[in-house]
């Protein structure tokens, strides 16, 4: 996971305790690397890595360290001892026959398949009104349930329990606001970065144009060549820097309050002192617009899921300067929530009320700051009237949450028991659409049932053939090792579902063919599956099964694989700091001292403890 991995760099002790520790361990095993070995390993590696001799590169380091030959040796010796006692511990698990079997199989066997969707939501028309009772009843049924948990208990995967929720504060400007106050660089500015960068203009070209196999060389593209590129690069990096500056200017505002708290030290701010001090966002946006005589827009969002980040047009697109982090890592880390984690490389984890940022869109359309001023855990609604506000940030006026931004419960309630309650339609549609194929063949079926269920000839086809290739099983390590790898994740609850959901409709076609055949002959065939809440008329289903010479010809390189894999993985467990310190029994033992009248302590008293020797 990547937690395990982050742990890997939280050293309790120093560096050389590990080494001697591992070194130790080595030894103890039988493992000894002689000088001679060491230095025939690497006279065959150096001239890989740095294009010199042996003695080139091992005589300037016994020159400019001081370090004798043999001694060098030794330590190399050491750590290739460390190095293959590692891999013999972490490689233990033998990969059996059949295990190599089943996960090719898992792997590299596909299905195809040709349908056409009947979804029970084309046809809640004919759904009669639900009482509030029934309302009631089937919102209890399915509260405690995350939407897309599919399951024994929940077949359909309904679900009304809120994921944890996040509503965010915002200052932002638009960089294409902020070009219109920047001036165009100058033909002068654009020929002084040429000739400063003039290593960057280069190409690999022919050195004869007519001789496509001639050899190549390297050609400097001249100024009048790259002036409108170096033009356009130069103006957008004054425009980002412009904004960059302004939201750093907006950070500096809202934050003063902070700098004035005495005594302070910023990584033990509380959420509580950074909620007291937190500057008005609007106040400051309006100071900012009246200075660079922009656009400087602030506001507030709903109460929005990692989810609904993720898939926001601009939030699922933000990012902080110079981290790699998506936005909804960020929020979601607050101590609040605490429902993703971030490591030592990560964007730091921030409190309530603190700016985070700025963030860049990587389509390159607007810089924010912004701050967290409410975070709510995942709940269970109290009844069927439970709703609330999660509007996102609109690019365009006016910015005010319409219908579609809140969210009500009895909605979805409403709206699952319609498509439930027409499975049974869709059902029978389905098996009138293929008594009709079997009449007239399915293009022709096709278009009878668009002309019956389209309104409007100009609209969309409502039934077409739809073709997915490439289906694959989904298995127990694939599930685990996903959950494993975003286990730090907020979206981890509902990436989990989706493939328990994918696993669901592989193992269910796959079902459906014999397993000495490769392709489903007593088609057409109606499908039911149950959690995309639909029929399928299917047209035609093949198994791309993998034969007994594939599978010869690639079962030592998948054993190797998989092997590799649970080495690497194991490896973490065993190079984890702590694990390295308790299977070694290091301690500290403190040497016996003197009380203050001289006597000698007990040597039964002598303390032990982890810690510096």
């Amino acid at each position: 996971s990547k937690k395990q991995l982050d742990d890997i760099y939280q050293a309790s002790q120093p560096n050389y305790i590990y080494w001697l520790l591992l070194k130790k361990e080595a030894h103890d095993a039988g493992f000894n690397v002689p000088s001679q070995n060491s230095g025939e390993i690497l006279s065959r590696l150096i001239p890989q890595l740095h294009r010199a001799t042996y003695a080139q590169v091992v005589g300037q380091l016994v020159k400019s360290r001081g370090i004798p030959e043999e001694r060098l040796l030794a330590v190399f010796g050491d750590l290739l001892a460390v190095m293959e006692c590692s891999r013999a511990i972490c490689s233990a698990e033998d990969i059996t026959d059949a295990q190599t079997r089943k996960d090719v199989s898992l792997e590299r066997e596909t299905i195809d398949i040709e349908f056409v969707a009947f979804n029970s939501q084309l046809f809640t028309d004919t759904v009669k009104e639900f009482t509030p009772e029934q309302l009631a009843a089937h919102f209890d049924k399915y509260k405690g349930f995350i939407a897309g948990s599919v399951g024994e208990q929940n077949p359909y995967g309904f679900g009304y329990k809120t994921q944890d929720r996040v509503r965010l504060e915002y200052i932002m400007v638009k960089l294409d606001d902020v070009a219109g106050i920047i001036k165009t660089p100058t033909p002068e500015e654009c020929e002084q970065y040429y000739q400063s960068n003039r290593n960057s203009f280069t190409r690999e070209v022919p050195s004869d144009p007519n001789d496509p196999n001639a050899p190549m060389v390297t050609e400097t593209r001249t100024y009048a060549q790259m002036a409108d590129s170096i033009a356009e690069y130069l103006l957008r990096n004054k425009i980002d820097l412009k904004a960059m500056r302004i939201l750093q200017q907006a950070r500096t505002i809202t934050e003063a309050d902070i700098e004035k708290i005495e005594n302070l030290e910023f990584g033990k701010l509380t959420d509580a002192q950074f909620e007291e001090k937190a500057v008005d966002y609007n106040a400051t946006a309006q100071k900012l617009a009246e200075e660079h005589k922009i656009k400087v827009t602030a506001g507030k969002t709903g109460l929005l899921s990692a989810a609904q980040i993720q898939s926001d047009p601009l939030l699922g697109r933000l990012y902080p300067a110079d981290y790699q982090n998506r936005l909804s890592e960020v929020v979601f880390a607050v101590e609040k929530l605490s429902a993703s984690s971030l490591g030592m490389f990560d964007y730091p984890a921030p409190r309530m009320y603190e700016n985070i940022g700025p963030l860049k869109d990587m389509a390159v359309r607007v810089m924010m700051i912004v701050r967290v001023i409410d975070a709510q855990k995942a709940l269970v609604p109290e009844n069927v009237d439970y709703s609330f506000n999660r509007s996102t940030i609109r690019l365009t006026e006016p910015n005010e949450p319409d219908s579609e931004d809140i969210y009500s419960v009895k909605q979805m309630v409403t709206e699952d028991m319609n498509k439930l309650s027409a499975m049974a339609t869709a059902g029978k549609k389905a098996h009138e659409f293929i008594s009709q194929v079997e009449k007239d063949g399915w293009d022709t079926t096709v278009d009878k049932f668009n002309t019956i269920y389209k309104d409007d000839v100009n609209e969309p086809n409502v039934f077409r053939v739809n073709k997915m290739t490439g289906i694959q099983r989904v298995s127990d390590a694939a599930i685990l090792t996903v959950a494993a790898q975003n286990d730090s994740s907020p979206l981890s609850q509902l990436i989990i579902a989706n493939m328990e959901t994918q696993r669901l409709l592989a193992d269910k076609l796959y079902s459906l063919v014999p397993e000495d055949a490769n392709h489903l002959e007593a088609v057409p065939v109606v499908m039911e599956f149950k959690p995309h809440m639909s029929y399928y008329a299917i047209k035609d289903i093949s198994v791309k099964r993998l034969d007994q010479d594939q599978f010869r010809q690639i079962k030592a390189m998948q054993a190797f694989r998989e092997n590799s894999i649970r080495t690497m993985s194991l490896s973490v467990v065993h190079f984890y700091p702590d694990n390295i310190v308790k299977r070694l029994n290091y301690r500290v033992v403190e040497e016996e001292t003197k009380d203050s009248d001289g006597n000698t302590a007990d040597s039964n008293t002598a303390s032990e403890s982890k810690g510096k020797p």
